[in-house]
């Protein structure tokens, strides 16, 4: 005889949740309406601006074979480093200069052409998306510190926490990989691969610059959604003082403004960083370690846009959370560790510049500078680990 299973409450608990957001929107409409004004002129004056240049041109340089030739020069370099093939170099480049989530959108990219393993591209998921230089230097240390340095600082810790995650992750799921190839074998192989992206693509410049630009602009209104999104639910959570409740759970030794900000940061981490440098006077060793866990981190809000990449690939989002918690942990264990020589703790500088304060156009045109800069920087290194085999004396078959 069967009987009936019994109801599960745990399924509920989405669908509740998502009921009573609706419902906070309706009882605050004014305060739901500021919040989101706020997030769509975050993302119209710095996000879109500063990410669309870099997603176009990503996706333009996978159409044409860009990847595959750089990939093939750089392997034997990132997989000594990380584990990973030579194309993980674009994604790390990329994921650090533009910031978040476009590192995530990359290996997406390359997961999704073949380009990677499921294990490589778990690999390069973990310290390749991380936050953008303009955003740690301008956003958070001259626009919230009051100082440049300051930026600095965070972004040096973030980005070698970066690194240090990379290379600890090179050791999860290891295999063997074939010994690589000859210089001047590996730079005519190089050639060969972007012909052959080229060749399996078909489609003409114009089309492959007509569908990066739509995928690009596809892209961004996907992140610009997310961001608005959180700008709201972070503005309920402050007026239902859900904060307040949470971070009276948290150690009693930690102080008030820090564990708040903790609280905000992890769920979206421009406005968690910002709860820091208002509720701390001056940046001291707290402020550093908390404010380079939190930008490492992320934040549910960078989590949502990062794993929204991975739906169409067999990326574990769980593993990846896990690894910005890595990530986190070493940036904060770093910051402490340098804040004693960095000689931070002046006070603020009277000159105070904010990024997102120059009209998006400004913003856009910097960006596709930075792409530009960049990119040309990967081959010039990939030739560069290849120069002996540009004078070999002994003649290779087919070259």
């Amino acid at each position: 005889m069967k009987t009936k299973s019994a109801v599960r409450p745990a399924p509920l608990i989405i669908p509740i949740t998502v009921a009573l957001f609706n419902i906070l929107i309706i009882m605050f409409p004014s305060e739901a309406l500021s919040a989101a004004k706020d997030g769509i002129s975050l993302w119209f004056n710095g996000v879109l601006p500063s990410l669309l240049p870099f997603l176009i041109g990503a996706n333009v340089l996978a159409g044409l074979g860009f990847i595959s030739f750089a990939g093939t020069l750089l392997e034997p370099v990132t997989r000594r480093c990380f584990g990973v093939p030579g194309c993980g170099a674009f994604a790390l480049v990329t994921g650090m200069t533009s910031g978040y989530p476009v590192g995530a959108k990359t290996v997406a990219l390359l997961r999704e052409t073949n380009e990677l393993t499921k294990t490589e591209a778990q690999r390069l998921a973990a310290f390749c998306n991380n936050s953008g230089p303009l955003f740690m230097i301008g956003v958070i240390g001259a626009g919230m510190y009051g100082s440049a340095r300051v930026g600095w600082f965070i972004a040096i810790c973030h980005f070698a926490a970066a690194f240090l995650t990379g290379f600890s992750l090179k050791f999860y799921k290891r295999e063997k990989t074939l010994a690589g190839a000859e210089r001047g074998e590996r730079l005519n192989r190089a050639f060969l691969n972007m012909a052959e992206t080229r060749r399996k693509d078909g489609r003409p410049f114009g089309a492959v610059l007509g569908g990066g630009v739509k995928n690009a602009v596809e892209t961004v209104t996907v992140i610009g959604g997310f961001i608005i999104l959180f700008s709201v639910i972070v503005k309920m959570l402050e007026i239902t003082d859900v904060f307040y409740i949470v971070k009276n759970v948290l150690p009693s030794s930690a102080s008030d403004a820090a564990a708040g900000a903790v609280v905000v940061g992890v769920i979206e981490v421009t406005n968690g960083v910002k709860a820091l440098s208002i509720g701390i006077d001056g940046f001291t060793r707290t402020s550093a370690v908390l404010s380079v866990a939190l930008v490492s981190f992320g934040g549910a809000s960078i989590h949502a846009q990062s794993i929204g990449f991975f739906k169409n690939t067999d990326i574990n989002p769980f593993l990846y959370v896990a690894s910005k918690a890595l990530h986190a942990a070493i940036g904060a264990a770093l910051a402490w560790a340098a804040y004693p020589f960095a000689a931070l703790d002046a006070a603020r500088s009277e000159q105070t510049l904010m990024v997102f304060k120059n009209a998006p156009i400004e913003t856009f045109w910097r960006s596709a500078l930075i792409f530009a800069v960049t990119t040309a920087a990967l081959p010039a290194l990939a030739l560069f680990t290849n120069i002996p085999s540009l004078f070999a004396k002994r003649k290779r078959p087919g070259f």
